[in-house]
């Protein structure tokens, strides 16, 4: 059987050591990525150390009973944690996935082709499907395609791309921020992790002479994460075992047992569901303040209340029927789910000391960038400012139409009518739990495997190192049991 891997980073190494776990025979594997550094893929590549996770640990490796390996890594490696945030510099992570996987690159079945794919299709004879991968130099036939190429590339959606003093993606930020002259003033896009990065390597790197401007939509900036002081797994219940459990009895996850569930669970920490969002939903500096001041310990229970539900949600969510799971969606979720992407302690801390002191300001509502005669920027929200240097953070394009336009693979995916666009035109539709591609063509490809950010409507909330890993798993061992590998 030849398998071929497009994309080498966390979610293609994790499917690779789970194919190779059981040392199949007659098995021969291609793996193909663009990138010169694997398999750390961008959130884990070579950069500055001021580039952190924005969870511990503990909660970088799935499944469960390896939460540990990880900072066990650390501490025999002399890695340290950041002293102000307590957090793991994200470069450690991919070193650590570097020595994770070296023997299983080592492998006699297993070959690199470090080029990008331009070009997959299929046909289908005798219900037996065959794939066809090209590159630059190669061109081959493969039983089985296993799709990692994680996220697209940032946003443009004030189309200054190529312009003088736009910095189009911030990392690595070593590379991309090093150059700034610290007479500059420097305006930041987007109020998301990456975000966070910037301010802290800047914060850190550079004495700036002149305020560092934050532009967003209608929220200032995620909330603050305060550290929960008990054990979130001492309330915690929709896991693993709970699924299993459910899905055995019911066949299906019935929604009111699941929101009975978590209700349950929040009175018995003493917690009101609700409580964060109502108080918190609208994510402004003065409501994370408050949460300092008070160590907001409802709040602090929530947020690791999501960190757990976001393992399980997917599952949760797919294996309700599509009314319950349109409800719970919409009518539930969001009591959780708001809280994705929450701002670390120890930054917000240093962010309000900066916006104290009028380091720091954020501009709300952002509708307008002009980009002026002599290069810089004015940019329009609720305040109008203006700007030398724009580094922008706003987050990965989803729209399957505008990265088929600039990703050779994805444009013949389309073209080979491979995939078609999820909701709204955004990600990949998939199914559910196998990840496979839904097609007006082919209906489905059994044989062709998705996984990363492009299939998010489908694998909720997978912005988890945990949950990439969960998912690509799930696939191998679907893959190994039918083909009995």
């Amino acid at each position: 059987m030849k398998i071929a891997i497009i994309g080498f980073a966390l979610s293609g190494a994790t499917f690779l050591q789970t194919i190779l776990d059981n040392d199949p025979t007659d098995l021969k594997i291609y793996i193909y990525e663009k990138r010169n550094e694997y398999p750390t893929g961008l959130p884990y590549e070579k950069d500055s150390l001021d580039k952190l996770l924005n969870v511990d640990t503990d909660e970088m490796v799935y499944p469960e009973d390896m939460a540990d390996d990880f900072p066990k890594w650390m501490d025999a490696n002399n890695k340290n944690l950041d002293p102000v945030e307590n957090m793991a510099p994200r470069v450690y992570f991919g070193q650590y996935l570097k020595e994770k996987t070296k023997d299983y690159l080592n492998n006699p079945c297993v070959n690199l082709i470090n080029e990008e794919v331009k070009n997959i299709s299929v046909e289908i004879i005798a219900s037996k499907e065959r794939y066809t991968v090209e590159s630059a130099t190669k061109k081959a036939k493969y039983d089985l395609v296993f799709l990692g190429t994680g996220a697209s590339f940032y946003q443009d959606p004030y189309k200054l791309e190529r312009k003088e003093n736009y910095i189009a993606k911030p990392y690595p930020l070593e590379e991309k921020l090093k150059a700034i002259k610290e007479d500059k003033k420097i305006a930041i896009l987007g109020t998301s992790a990456s975000s966070t990065d910037v301010f802290r390597y800047l914060s850190k790197n550079k004495k700036l002479k002149e305020p560092i401007s934050f532009f967003t939509g209608p929220s200032e900036y995620k909330i603050v994460d305060i550290p929960y002081e008990g054990n979130i797994l001492d309330y915690y219940s929709p896991n693993q075992e709970w699924i299993d459990k459910e899905l055995e009895a019911c066949g299906e996850i019935k929604l009111d047992r699941l929101v009975n569930t978590i209700n349950d669970d929040f009175k018995k920490a003493g917690v009101e569901l609700s409580y964060a969002y109502e108080t918190y939903k609208d994510h402004t500096l003065a409501l994370s303040k408050k949460a300092i001041e008070i160590n907001d310990q409802d709040l602090a229970f929530t947020e690791d209340y999501f960190i757990q539900f976001a393992l399980y949600v997917a599952d949760l969510a797919n294996f309700m029927n599509p009314i319950d799971r349109k409800v719970f969606l919409e009518n539930h979720y969001i009591y959780l789910s708001f809280l994705g992407g929450k701002t670390p302690y120890g930054s917000m801390k240093l962010l309000l000391d900066y916006y104290d002191k009028e380091k720091m300001d954020v501009t709300t509502n952002l509708e307008e960038v002009k980009v002026n005669s002599d290069g810089s920027f004015t940019l329009i929200g609720k305040k109008k400012k203006d700007a030398d240097i724009i580094i922008n953070s706003t987050g990965f394009e989803m729209d399957l139409q505008k990265i088929a336009q600039r990703i050779p693979l994805y444009e013949s995916l389309l073209r080979n009518e491979m995939i078609m666009a999820d909701t709204n035109g955004e990600g990949i539709a998939v199914t559910w739990p196998r990840c496979n591609p839904l097609s007006k063509k082919f209906g489905k490809l059994n044989n062709l495997f998705i996984t990363g950010m492009l299939i998010t409507q489908t694998d909720i909330d997978n912005n988890d190192a945990r949950c990439i890993q969960k998912t690509s798993m799930r696939i191998a061992e679907l893959i190994k049991k039918e083909y009995k590998l």
